[in-house]
């Protein structure tokens, strides 16, 4: 990221349109304010208000500046030092760095964008000690399911290096292989996270997006190799090894396409609708 905060802001400006009249005032009001705090950060709620910009801007179909905002979120996050600052600041700080990360990802999943936060060590800012409570456990969860989404973003649509590229053999493997991952993930819950009538009954909120969450990413991961365009654009009938790869990606998108449905029908049960994360509702349009 080479342009500077007031760049940014400068850029977001000149992007927007009509939608404007759709804006909430604690919208409009935060926008106003964001001048003026980039002056001089203020540390951890300058890095939350602007991840919450950046869903604000989604909510009103500024995709592109919403971007920028969690990238400048990002950027403020990485320029800021930590030493010095008490046990429980840092504590504060890393809680957060679990929010940039996973926003970084979110974005990155949603607009088809290279990720921008790789941080290799991140088990070393995980929550300490033996009781962690059930958001908690929920938000961990979801941090390793988002690295395992990031990695999907590295390789969004094998065929984007041209309309004529071919899906080789090594992309199928390498899309099993994840595909694999992710398996491993969902075995791995601990049972207060998985998918029962009983863990349904009494979950938070959170508990859904996750396993939204899980199901959306294999969507994706499938969604190049289901090859829904060329099977409406050619007239053909072939047994070889691409139709039967794309038929069972096909499936397999459609079976997580299903339950991504019931899940969104269960959380209505229990939940209203109108309070739901932004994410969430990118997992409709996935």
């Amino acid at each position: 990221m080479y342009y500077t905060k007031k760049r940014s802001v400068k850029t977001v400006r000149y992007a927007e349109d009509y939608t404007s009249q759709r804006e909430s005032t604690l919208h409009r009001e935060a926008k106003y304010m964001l001048d003026h705090e980039l002056e001089r950060p203020g540390g951890i709620p300058s890095v939350v208000a602007l991840l919450l910009l950046g869903d604000l801007e989604c909510q009103v179909g500024r995709d592109n500046p919403g971007w920028l905002y969690a990238g400048m979120a990002v950027r403020l996050y990485l320029d800021t030092r930590l030493s010095g600052l008490p046990d429980r600041e840092v504590e504060i700080w890393q809680t957060t760095l679990w929010a940039c990360v996973i926003y970084d990802k979110y974005w990155a999943l949603f607009l088809g964008r290279p990720i921008s936060m790789k941080f290799e060590r991140l088990g070393t800012c995980r929550p300490a000690g033996p009781e962690k409570s059930l958001e908690t456990q929920i938000y961990e969860a979801l941090l390793d399911l988002m690295e395992l989404a990031g990695k999907i973003t590295e390789n969004m649509d094998p065929r984007s290096q041209g309309p004529d590229a071919v899906i080789g053999r090594n992309q199928y493997l390498r899309m099993a292989a994840l595909d694999r991952e992710f398996s491993n993930w969902y075995a791995r819950l601990l049972d207060a996270l998985r998918w029962t009538p009983a863990n349904i009954n009494t979950a938070l909120f959170s508990f859904f997006l996750l396993h939204q969450q899980y199901h959306s990413a294999l969507i994706l991961l499938r969604r190049p190799f289901a090859m829904y365009e060329d099977s409406q654009s050619q007239d053909y009938e072939g047994n070889g090894p691409d139709n039967h790869f794309s038929a069972l990606s096909r499936t397999v998108y459609t079976k997580h396409a299903i339950r991504v449905a019931r899940i969104f029908w269960q959380h209505r049960q229990r939940f209203d609708t109108k309070q739901i994360f932004v994410t969430g509702m990118q997992h409709a349009g996935t």
